[in-house]
């Protein structure tokens, strides 16, 4: 359940008009199944991860919010603002090295708790996953995540509208995000398998200690404003 932020007050605080941008999740790619899965999947202690996330850097705002620190950060309709992967990422648990590995952002409803090692502890898909991932609508495969990107790449976030349509029914939405690694980063990005028939992304980390919130919020309407002029 996505948290829908719809107080005036907050709308007022934060917002004024901006340029228009947009921003769309990605699906994650995954090979043809089918897989088997173990029936038991114990989630691995930090000490046991096969890959790192790595942190990133805050770079830069576009737009007219008031409240543009992370950890919580608000977006009016139309801001923007960047973040730059500091290349500090461990990829080298990437089932497939013939093709190029890279970082990306999950999409959560709440603040991640699963760090990995494998997609199958983390995503909805076969589950159980991590119970934060943003999951309504359902994500085909399990996870929503920001286009790929190298160790070093700079990653964008929007707020054209879009996300609240989509996960928000039209209201203003809360989507948490943290990094996460890739086995795949040309596009459709995503994970791999081993060997056929394996799971796909045996090695998989959410650097859940880089989660942030961003608050998509709508535009400031007015209605019902009349004025009159007599003589």
């Amino acid at each position: 359940m996505q948290r829908l932020l719809i107080p005036l007050f907050v709308f007022v605080a934060f917002c004024m008009p901006a340029v228009l941008l947009a921003q769309i999740p990605q699906e994650i790619s995954v090979p043809p199944g089918p897989f088997k899965y173990p029936k038991e999947q114990a989630v691995s202690s930090p000490d046991m991860m096969c890959n790192n996330a790595g942190t990133y850097t805050y770079v830069q705002f576009f737009g007219n919010s008031n409240d543009t620190s992370l950890p919580q950060i608000f977006l009016c309709a139309n801001d923007s603002f960047q973040l730059r992967f500091n290349g500090d990422a461990d990829l080298s648990g990437d089932p497939q090295p013939g093709t190029p590995p890279g970082l990306a952002f999950g999409f959560y409803e709440c603040p991640p708790t699963i760090m990995g090692d494998n997609l199958q502890a983390i995503g909805a898909i076969p589950g159980p996953g991590d119970p934060c991932v943003l999951n309504v609508p359902p994500s085909a495969n399990g996870l929503y995540i920001t286009p790929g990107t190298g160790i070093n790449g700079t990653t964008s976030f929007f707020n054209s509208g879009s996300l609240i349509s989509t996960f928000g029914l039209g209201q203003p939405v809360s989507i948490f995000y943290a990094p996460i690694t890739l086995d795949e980063i040309i596009p459709p990005a995503g994970f791999e398998s081993a060997v056929v028939g394996s799971p796909p992304g045996p090695c998989v980390n959410v650097n859940i200690s880089q989660a942030f919130e961003v608050i998509y919020l709508n535009p400031i309407t007015q209605q019902g404003i009349v004025n009159n002029y007599f003589g």
